[in-house]
């Protein structure tokens, strides 16, 4: 009997962890989020965006919330990076070049998630962003932008602690 109350203890405690940092779910819809910001960035308002936070050196963290995207699923590196390129190019007058550092398809909170990170060069100019987006209700996207290559390390810690908490 000891042994069964020891197992049934350990997978409770197991549950804990593993939903530990994503709120109590009991639907897809979110209620609200955290997403951890450097003690030196502060609040900012950004047009087009519904949190920003900047520090003096230009970089910037930003979430913005859209309607969910059906394609979802399919967004490929290749996918974005042609998006960013046309962006761009459509901005600026001329097409960055976009290093990929990387792509992967980790869950956040047990939704769709992919996270790009990516270094643009443009006019001169380099930067990394690391963009984080979650398939939930809405489409959650997070978008770490770096300007001076002293951030990415406390951003992706960031990103891996985003937490989602559902209703």
């Amino acid at each position: 009997m000891n042994n069964v109350k020891r197992s049934v203890a350990a997978l409770f405690a197991l549950v804990l962890i593993l939903t530990t940092g994503c709120g109590k779910k009991t639907s897809n819809k979110v209620v609200d989020y955290t997403v951890d910001v450097p003690a030196s960035f502060q609040e900012m308002e950004m047009e087009g965006v519904v949190e920003c936070w900047a520090t003096v050196d230009g970089s910037n963290i930003n979430v913005n919330i859209t309607d969910k995207d059906a394609a979802f699923k399919k967004i490929t590196a290749d996918a974005l990076r042609d998006a960013l390129v046309q962006v761009f190019e459509a901005t600026y007058g001329t097409a960055p070049t976009i290093t990929d550092k990387y792509f992967t398809n980790n869950e956040v909170c047990g939704m769709p998630a992919y996270q790009y990170c990516y270094v643009i060069e443009l006019m001169g100019m380099e930067m990394t962003q690391l963009v984080v987006c979650i398939d939930a209700d809405q489409t959650y996207t997070v978008t770490y932008t770096d300007v001076t290559g002293d951030w990415m390390s406390e951003f992706e810690t960031s990103a891996k602690n985003i937490e989602l908490v559902f209703e």
